[in-house]
């Protein structure tokens, strides 16, 4: 997999001016330093575009140069610095991410080794690995349709909702889906008395966005029909084209009313390609509700941060409920165990696995349970399973170090697996860890 759509730089010629020396005679002033080309710079689109500028000078009288002088351009041109990066905003609703299926996701995080228990100066401290869970939503390919830094977002509802936010409105055609969450109705767990705000989502930094603004559908409808009657009434009469003209007037953003429009928060996620399946994705993660199996609604929108005014989001798109699978945490350590002779200590490789659990053995529900493999490299050394606690008490289980003895490439592999009534066992976890001790 790769990273794309990708991102590329381009140099194009804006305009060129003739420029007239300033009166030498005085003396310099502002004026001398100071060029005002009084040039507008179109684009040939409503796409966001960053910008940097760049003055290139040069000579009017190249003529009157030796012809082997002017063949180098960097004799007669002068280049500046590149300015700062200018934003020209997106101006139309990009449309909708053209979605294909939504897949759990398990995420490894690698944690620094904690070093301040007293395990003994010769022995590893421990190591902890941390496995976060997530949602994979694949869409089409045909991104940036808004132009550079387009986001797949993820719609909540205002965290803090003003008396002019109006999420439901009268008019059915008008209501907008908010993401949605809530507990697995069929495990014993920790329920979720609340809906999921902006402040829910794992993003990166600067992705969140509070109070984005969307026209409702029928004021979006009213003002395409205003457009569209002002052009029949251009094309009618082509010597007086007045009604279009006045209907776009430049650098004039339209201003909405309160009842014109709904707020919503953004929660935006990067998105990335898979050559091998021809589709774009983007990962979207969420806070720990430490409850089981948590069901999530989300509702899916293609995102433009750097837009006019009720043009940041495509029309939204309010996908099925999706579990996510429970966040678990490994950590494991080199430990001795005194056995029956006091003088004689064992080396162990004591594992913790914890996390979430589904339910209550006293309720009925039956615990979850570990397969735990070694192996050596390819090749599998060893097997047992043991299950896992219940009431977020983290499990336990230990490995002879001696097991270890004459393996090259010892590794753990370790599967969770779940169970619903009488049927067979699902798959909740599985991680491949290398031992490194």
């Amino acid at each position: 997999m790769a990273d794309c759509p990708h991102k590329e730089r381009r140099q194009h010629l804006c305009f060129s001016s003739d420029i007239d020396l300033p009166d030498l005679t005085i003396k310099p002033d502002e004026s001398h330093l100071t060029v005002d080309f009084a040039r507008r710079h179109e684009f040939p689109t409503t796409k966001h575009y960053a910008v940097k500028y760049r003055m290139v000078a040069t000579t009017r009288y190249r003529e009157y140069y030796d012809p082997k002088f002017v063949a180098k351009p960097e004799n007669i041109t002068i280049r500046s610095e590149e300015s700062q990066t200018f934003h020209i905003l997106n101006t139309v609703p990009p449309p909708a991410p053209d979605f294909v299926y939504v897949l759990p996701i398990l995420i490894h995080e690698q944690e620094a080794a904690v070093a301040a228990l007293p395990y003994g100066k010769k022995k590893p401290p421990p190591t902890r690995r941390k496995i976060r869970r997530g949602l994979r939503v694949y869409m089409r390919r045909n991104w940036y349709l808004s132009g550079q830094d387009e986001k797949l977002a993820v719609v909540f509802a205002p965290s803090s909702p003003t008396p002019e936010t109006k999420l439901l409105d009268a008019d059915p055609e008008n209501q907008l889906p908010m993401t949605e969450w809530g507990t697995n109705p069929i495990w014993y767990t920790t329920p979720i008395k609340r809906q999921p705000t902006v402040d829910d989502a794992l993003v990166e930094t600067g992705m969140r966005f509070d109070g984005i603004k969307i026209a409702k559908k029928s004021v979006t409808s009213a003002l395409a029909e205003q457009r569209d009657a002002a052009a029949n009434a251009a094309a009618e009469s082509r010597k007086d084209e007045s009604a279009l003209q006045k209907f776009r007037q430049p650098d004039q953003q339209v201003v909405l009313d309160a009842d014109s429009v709904q707020t919503v928060d953004v929660a935006a996620f990067a998105v990335h390609c898979d050559h091998d399946k021809d589709l774009v994705y983007a990962d979207i993660e969420f806070k720990d509700t430490e409850s089981y199996s948590l069901m999530v609604k989300m509702s899916l929108a293609r995102f433009q941060p750097y837009s006019a005014p009720y043009a940041h989001l495509s029309s939204l798109t309010s996908w099925a409920f999706q579990a996510i699978s429970p966040e678990r945490a490994i950590t494991y350590v080199v430990v001795s165990e005194v056995n029956e002779n006091s003088r004689q200590a064992t080396e162990q490789l004591k594992f913790t696995i914890s996390g979430t659990a589904p339910g209550d053995s006293r309720q009925g529900f039956r615990e979850n349970s570990l397969e735990v493999l070694l192996f050596d490299g390819d090749q599998p050394v060893s097997e047992s399973q043991v299950p896992l606690r219940i009431d977020n008490m983290a499990l336990g289980f230990r490995i002879p170090m001696k097991l270890l003895d004459g393996l090259k490439r010892p590794s753990l592999h370790i599967k969770e697996f779940e169970y619903v009534g009488n049927r067979h066992p699902r798959l909740v976890l599985a991680v491949h860890v290398p031992l490194n001790v």
